[in-house]
């Protein structure tokens, strides 16, 4: 790694400016390595430590098998601020975030770079009772090979606001979340999410996840760029709560078919007991390959309110 930090127990402070730690063999800024990988992979995460981080204009690039930051912390409590960083071209993550064992982390990237890295933008897992709150504004996450941003959550909580981004152009999606009896609170505030090689937004919860998403002034729109079969919003629950609301967030094709790339503009499949509510205002699901909406229910309760919405093809 270009910078390295180790924490059993105690508490560290580590503030950084023009910091350049750019095309290292692992990972450029690790505090704390992956904290899921089997078998564990030295230092491991932060354990049982107090973190408090302060970077900014900084550039962590060009790692050769490794992220641009990683942040992972095993209990404890950890807050890390990204300020004009570059975390781009990574063979791994832009940054990744990895907590466990009822930690509690926070991390907030501002006006940031995290374009064109291997795998993922943000890249996100929480197990084990971890609470994990990421905010990102305003920040570019495009050209990623695979999503812009990526979650995986069991038995934890991410509460996530992208604010003022650019995520388009990523190979996957601009968002990609699995939860497995998990909790998300999720904001995409003047956001967008265009050109998604696959879906624009995916979602798919199960085992009592809860789900709130909020999309305002965003867009999913021309998904399905690489990966046929793809919609612009998509979700799947499976004996979870998901709430949905959109606003003012176009999902179409822009071209006409055959000339655009997405499936549906929207796709539901809600079932084994969930419970979905979803309202979308002012939204625009046209010129999908075969339906604005395609929605499959079955023994749950769904709620889905279409105002002032376009769905026709």
């Amino acid at each position: 790694a270009g910078v390295q930090i180790i924490g059993n127990g105690g508490s560290i402070i580590f503030n950084a400016d023009n910091l350049i730690a750019s095309g290292n063999g692992a990972d450029n800024l690790q505090i704390g390595s992956e904290a899921l990988l089997l078998p564990p992979v030295y230092p491991g995460p932060l354990l049982g430590t107090n973190f408090l981080g302060n970077v900014t204009n900084s550039v962590f690039d060009d790692s050769v098998s490794g992220s641009g930051v990683v942040f992972s912390m095993d209990g404890g409590q950890g807050s890390l601020t990204l300020t004009n960083v570059s975390a781009q071209n990574n063979f791994v993550d832009g940054m990744g975030i990895f907590g466990t064992n009822a930690t509690s982390m926070v991390a907030t990237v501002n006006d940031s770079f995290m374009n064109g890295n291997g795998r993922d933008g943000f890249h996100v897992e929480g197990t084990a009772g971890a609470i994990i709150d990421l905010t990102v504004d305003p920040t570019q996450v495009q050209f990623n090979g695979r999503d812009g941003l990526f979650f995986n959550l069991a038995d934890s909580t991410l509460n996530v606001s992208f604010l003022d981004n650019l995520v388009d152009q990523n190979d996957r999606s601009a968002i990609h979340g699995e939860m497995d009896n998990s909790t998300l609170n999720l904001l995409f505030d003047n956001t967008t999410g265009n050109l998604s090689g696959g879906h624009g937004l995916f979602l798919q919860a199960v085992n009592g996840s809860i789900a709130s998403l909020t999309v305002n002034n965003g867009t999913f729109a021309d998904s399905g760029r690489l990966l046929p079969g793809s919609d612009g919003v998509h979700i799947e629950s499976d004996a979870s709560f998901v709430t949905l609301v959109m606003n003012d967030t176009p999902a179409n094709n822009t071209s006409a078919p055959p000339a655009g790339t997405q499936r549906h503009g929207m796709f539901l499949d809600i079932q084994n007991g969930s419970i979905f509510d979803g309202t979308v205002t002012n939204g625009n699901f046209t010129n999908s390959l075969n339906h604005g909406l395609n929605a499959t229910f079955g023994d749950s309760l769904a709620s889905l309110v279409l105002d002032n919405t376009s769905l026709s093809n």
